[in-house]
């Protein structure tokens, strides 16, 4: 049974989980998803979150019906003001809480993410986040619910993680709300992070910053804490295989960057993967015109070349976004898959080598992928990975 945690927010996603990722022990839905039809996971775990980084931004999302179930659970705008401060009262985050985690226990989650307001630069929502752990932790009580409480660690800017002073204030304020919920595990991830971009700044300070949060928060949480990263393309691969969390959260095919509650994703162009560079490129004319040229250039490598001309074949039809999002989907599970089957000790060591034949076959391919916005080397989006495996 996979340890991979698929995001499920739309029908689609349920179709897709069926066909590819149907071994997964667990998946997560969330309180603005939950009225998708569930009956194909009745025999699954659910790991429920009530969503409340919704209102980290509340201001762009009032006039809308799905944002106004969020609105009745704060019936006295304590979080949906333009601004809030740590002087909103204890009695109305109870209220606020009991009325979103009332809506849980008809789910029977495994799993309950404790609300949680997204890190920011500042203190401010630290004492409403304690307050918050608490209140989860005596609603448990109160309500017999059995299931574990996770704690959310949702990052919303670039620097949060890149100075040990941040990383410090956030793994102290964790292992506090960690304690005052009496949780058994945390989820990391950072909203402002697409590592399949090939940013320069992915290798030189984000990725190996965010590596340094998770092991400076293992280092505070007890033994036996559950600990989750991502959705991301592959840090969160690299933190799994280097045994730094115990369960990596990925997207179905799309949804390689978390977008906070009731964000709006856009849903842009087509993207596939291509199999022997470990990426995904944008389906246009260009990276058409890209498979051309390189297959010619790596018509040496039989492997390599019968992937990208599969890809050149049957370009066409991966213009339908729903075709393309299935072809990323399925390879996605056979590569995790195949990482999965490894004994834990040498996971890490084949990540590295993954990406390490990759970058080889990348830096043989002299046409650059003119599509893409920063990483138009065919090699550059597993540069910024491989050093980080081991």
């Amino acid at each position: 049974m996979s340890v991979f945690i698929p995001l499920i927010n739309s029908s689609t996603d349920i179709s897709i989980y069926r066909r590819y990722y149907s071994e997964s022990k667990i998946v997560r839905i969330s309180q603005g998803n939950r009225d998708i039809r569930l009956g194909s996971l009745k025999n699954k775990q659910i790991w429920f979150d009530p969503g409340i980084d919704i209102y980290d931004n509340w201001n762009q999302y009032v006039d809308d019906d799905f944002w106004n179930r969020f609105l009745k659970f704060d019936d006295k705008s304590i979080f949906t003001k333009r601004k809030y401060t740590g002087r909103i009262s204890r009695n109305d985050i109870e209220e606020f809480l009991e009325s979103i985690l009332n809506k849980c226990p008809d789910l029977k989650p495994a799993w309950l993410s404790i609300p949680q307001l997204p890190l920011v630069n500042d203190n401010s929502r630290n004492k409403i986040n304690k307050i918050l752990a608490e209140l989860t932790y005596e609603w448990k009580q109160n309500n017999r619910f059995g299931g574990k409480l996770i704690l959310p660690l949702i990052l919303t800017h670039k620097d949060q993680s890149c100075y040990a002073r941040h990383r410090n204030r956030i793994i102290k304020n964790a292992r506090d709300c960690f304690d005052r919920a009496q949780a058994s595990g945390t989820w990391i991830v950072d909203s402002s992070l697409s590592d399949w971009s090939g940013s320069n700044m992915l290798n030189a300070k984000k990725i190996p910053n965010i590596i340094k949060l998770h092991e400076g928060l293992n280092e505070e949480l007890p033994l036996d804490a559950i600990t989750l990263a991502g959705p991301y393309w592959a840090l969160n691969l690299i933190l799994w295989a280097r045994g730094l969390v115990d369960y990596p959260v990925i997207g179905l095919g799309r949804g390689y960057k978390y977008n906070l509650a009731g964000g709006f994703a856009r849903r842009g162009s087509a993207r596939i993967a291509i199999p022997p560079l470990l990426r995904w490129a944008k389906v246009s004319p260009e990276l058409k015109h890209w498979l051309r040229k390189s297959i010619k250039v790596i018509k040496n490598n039989t492997e390599v070349y019968d992937q990208l001309n599969s890809l050149y074949r049957d370009f066409d039809i991966y213009e339908d976004s729903d075709v393309a999002r299935e072809q990323v989907a399925k390879f996605y599970q056979e590569w995790i898959s195949s990482i999965e089957n490894i004994p834990s000790a040498g996971r890490a060591l084949a990540l590295y080598q993954n990406f390490s034949k990759a970058f080889v076959i990348g830096k043989s391919i002299r046409n650059n992928i003119v599509s893409e916005k920063q990483a138009r080397r065919p090699e550059q989006v597993v540069k910024q990975f491989m050093f980080h495996c081991l």
